[in-house]
């Protein structure tokens, strides 16, 4: 099954023959311009048509959704459609599942992930920073809940 452009790492785009330079420059590309909606795209990019060939043929280029939903509601399958292969989304999974839900991005330099790895989830998803209440506003709580009305 092909992978989808806007999803693929650098090393996808390397394994296909394309050089380092090129992978990464296709992949700032990518981000520049919030992802190839077809291959037509590519033509905004400076590539050789051998180049081009070689993504054509081995890359979906399809646009992903725009909708972006919470890192601890996220399931395997969600991991994956960003690019993540399936041993690595049951690892995040599973360390989530273990060690608890993740409160921010630096969450993320906990686990034993590569920088590509986290760059994908930092962009793809939503984290919420958990704010403790302070005491001042549920004690202003308990008071109001305990006046008669």
């Amino acid at each position: 099954m092909l992978k989808n452009i806007n999803t693929a790492l650098e090393s996808d785009i390397e394994a296909i023959g394309i050089t380092q330079q090129i992978a990464k420059y296709i992949i700032d590309s990518r981000n520049y311009f919030n992802g190839f909606a077809n291959i037509a795209d590519l033509d905004k990019l400076d590539l050789t048509s051998e180049e081009k060939s070689l993504l054509i043929q081995n890359f979906l280029f399809e646009p992903i959704s725009s909708v972006q939903i919470k890192i601890n509601d996220a399931t395997e399958e969600d991991l994956q459609s960003i690019g993540i292969d399936a041993e690595w989304s049951k690892y995040i999974i599973d360390s989530r599942n273990y060690k608890g839900r993740f409160t921010s991005k630096d969450d993320l330099n906990t686990l034993e992930l590569s920088p590509e790895h986290i760059k994908l989830l930092s962009d793809n998803f939503i984290f919420e920073d958990l704010i403790a209440i302070p005491d001042e506003i549920t004690t202003d709580r308990q008071k109001i809940g305990s006046k008669d009305f």
